[in-house]
């Protein structure tokens, strides 16, 4: 099996360099090991005592329960450990699905679902996110998209890149949708914790007994280096992953599932470490994209900490994305996500670098225009 590069990290490899002013991440901004240790009560000695020995199938026992302490009503057989939501996303959905199986997929989506639906040989019908459309998402097409003989749904909300979510009511109609089918409902939590009005969502798996829902430390606790993912789920469904990973990784390593158990367990910690942050760079973006004279339009962030920006007289930000690059400030262009006239903007970011990030964009799109 071959894959051809998923555009996002291809331009993450082309364009991100040490002293680029990253103004596009979709994640809030990686801690240091001593941060880490400091917010969660790691001690040296602790450390010192962790065997590296081989782990479990299906994730180290006391991460498995950590996870399942927070999301899973505290059964750890609901619990799959994987190297990044990429792993578990790729076992899950290969255990899940067969060649041939009828799947609705929220789009744009991230890439590891879409390529684990192409190799396991899906028919993949789209529910589209359509970035002038805002908040607004078209739930009665969800509904005339799923039918009798679809096997599974697949949604990421709130959404990355376009930072729009449902109400809890728009939650239940998803989930009503996909059980009036007897579907299986996969949806991506990794931005769970990051909503800026209301509540989070209630995690899905929670809802329906056909329901996964997967996770990550990667975006809302700046911890993308120790690549650890989860999906909470039917365990006689994950149970089954156990054959593929036995062909593939194993499992994962006993060191990073130390760190991610003691990071799971104080997770309001991390994520309120980031909260002051978070909320400023909202604040300066939103200031920034209804006052800037070169922003035609731009989605809301309702969640994450990102948002999809058009810029004016641009029909394919790709150019003016190389150009801003060269500049040394990164925006994702937007046909990276099957939208190339818009431009992917992150706003987790210190608010002195992102406000002259962000006056580097006027300018350059202002000059694009001569």
């Amino acid at each position: 099996m071959t894959s051809a590069p998923a555009l996002l990290e291809q331009w993450y490899r082309d364009h991100l360099c040490p002293d680029a002013l990253d103004v596009s991440s979709s994640g809030v901004p990686p801690i240091t090991m001593a941060e880490l240790r400091a917010l969660t009560g790691i001690t040296g000695e602790a450390l010192d005592a962790v065997r590296l020995e081989d782990s479990h199938s299906l994730g180290w026992p006391p991460l498995r329960q950590a996870v399942a302490d927070a999301w899973a009503g505290g059964d750890a057989a609901r619990v799959l450990i994987g190297q990044g939501s990429n792993e578990a996303v790729f076992l899950l959905l290969h255990t899940l699905l067969e060649p041939g199986d009828d799947v609705v997929a929220m789009s744009p989506i991230y890439h590891a679902y879409g390529s684990a639906l192409r190799s396991a040989g899906c028919r993949v019908r789209h529910w589209a996110v359509r970035p002038e459309d805002g908040p607004n998402l078209d739930l009665d097409e969800l509904e005339r998209l799923v039918l009798p003989r679809t096997r599974a749904v697949l949604v990421n909300l709130p959404h990355n890149p376009s930072g729009v979510t449902v109400s809890p009511a728009g939650q239940a109609r998803i989930v009503e949708i996909a059980a009036a089918r007897g579907a299986y409902l996969v949806w991506d939590n990794a931005f769970a914790e990051l909503v800026h009005d209301g509540e989070p969502l209630t995690d899905v798996a929670q809802l329906y007994e056909r329901a996964f829902s997967v996770g990550t430390l990667s975006k809302c606790y700046g911890l993308p280096g120790l690549r650890i993912g989860w999906c909470v789920g039917p365990p006689a469904v994950l149970d089954r992953t156990v054959g593929l990973r036995d062909t593939t990784t194993l499992f994962c390593s006993t060191l990073t599932e130390f760190l991610a158990a003691h990071a799971v367990r104080n997770r309001e910690k991390l994520s309120g470490h980031f909260t002051e942050l978070v909320g400023k760079g909202r604040d300066i973006f939103l200031h920034w994209a209804r006052s800037s004279e070169v922003v035609e339009s731009f989605t809301p962030p309702m969640g994450g900490v990102t948002s999809l920006v058009r810029f004016r007289g641009t029909t394919d930000a790709t150019d003016l994305c190389v150009r801003l690059a060269r500049a040394g400030v990164l925006l994702v262009p937007g046909r990276a996500f099957g939208a190339p006239a818009w431009a992917r903007l992150g706003y987790a970011v210190p608010g002195d670098e992102l406000g002259h990030g962000l006056e580097l964009v006027d300018r350059a799109v202002a000059n694009a225009g001569r």
